[in-house]
């Protein structure tokens, strides 16, 4: 098939996924793909052993997880194919070996305070266009509920629903163009009301009703929320443990999951039972999404042990 043929229905099938709500973000790598195609000089179908040869080639791109992520970008792309062209090869699912993901780093209670507290010291620090109260605010708000930092920076004052029972948050648009309700604790709450009234009286807040902005009156920039969070986990000494990831932004939700499952193991509840409503809680397409959260942690592996020798002792097992 001729480039140009194939750049076509490349560019029809990205509008598609668009239209569909589901984009695609690594758009450069299928039109590498598209190219790479051309370059075999083929006029026969695509087949298996082609669309292999591009994804593991190591001249364009090292280790598993980038080799997991090409095939499954080709492999979509030649579904669709297949439906104008039916000689087209679909590689297997099973051909290439699914990345190990390291477990996320999950903060403690004490690290928390202590991230939150250097985050406040660093307000004397001129270089930072946000300023330390909007900071602190922030990332408190995804540590106690579990929001993506995307979810949160995009936040607006008509999205915050606090004289609602109970009060909640308005989660427009996010992940997957899903939207839901996300109830507050009331400590949660009378924070937000708190900043409110500190918002009230900055000058550069007077004209926009985006929550979470900088010291120019704009909505918070997310790499200047990074580095400020990076440089306040620095400055508490915080540091992760052998088989972690590092700690992040990102590592506030995972906190958030796993320290809310803790919890209910301790309580004694059915925490199967009540796993599908925390995947709605914290935006997920499926319960498995969740499921990774919790996989492999120390904190949860114990408390589920505690819980198993508690059922089998009244029941004479041990």
């Amino acid at each position: 098939m001729k480039r140009s043929s194939l750049e076509a229905k490349l560019t029809a099938y990205l509008s598609l996924r668009e239209a569909l709500g589901k984009p695609i973000q690594s758009k450069l790598i299928l039109k590498n793909f598209v190219e790479y195609l051309d370059h075999q000089n083929r006029s026969e179908s695509i087949s298996v052993h082609v669309v292999m040869n591009w994804v593991c080639n190591t001249a364009q791109v090292q280790g598993v997880s980038a080799q997991y992520a090409r095939f499954f970008l080709a492999r979509g792309f030649l579904i669709y194919l297949k439906a104008s062209l039916p000689e087209t090869e679909i590689p297997d699912s099973n051909l290439i070996a699914k990345p190990r993901r390291s477990n996320p780093y999950i903060f403690s209670a004490t690290e928390l305070r202590k991230a939150l507290t250097a985050t406040q010291e660093l307000e004397a620090d001129t270089q930072w266009s946000v300023h330390a109260r909007t900071a602190e605010t922030l990332f408190a708000l995804m540590a106690c509920t579990g929001l993506r930092s995307s979810e949160a920076i995009k936040l607006t004052l008509p999205d915050l629903q606090l004289d609602e029972s109970p009060p909640r948050l308005l989660i427009r648009c996010a992940k997957f163009n899903k939207s839901r309700l996300v109830p507050l604790h009331s400590t949660a709450a009378d924070r937000l009301r708190d900043y409110l009234r500190w918002r009230q009286k900055c000058k550069f807040a007077r004209f926009s009703d985006v929550l979470f902005l900088s010291k120019k009156g704009q909505r918070v920039n997310y790499q200047v929320l990074r580095r400020l969070f990076l440089r306040g986990i620095q400055h508490a000494e915080i540091h992760a443990r052998s088989g972690q990831l590092r700690p992040s932004m990102h590592s506030l939700r995972h906190s958030f999951a796993v320290q809310r499952v803790r919890r209910w193991y301790e309580e004694g509840v059915d925490v199967r039972a009540l796993l599908p409503g925390l995947s709605v809680y914290l935006g997920h397409s499926n319960p498995a999404s969740s499921y990774w959260y919790l996989s492999a942690t120390p904190e949860l592996m114990s408390a589920a042990s505690l819980r198993f020798e508690d059922y089998a002792a009244t029941r004479g097992a041990i």
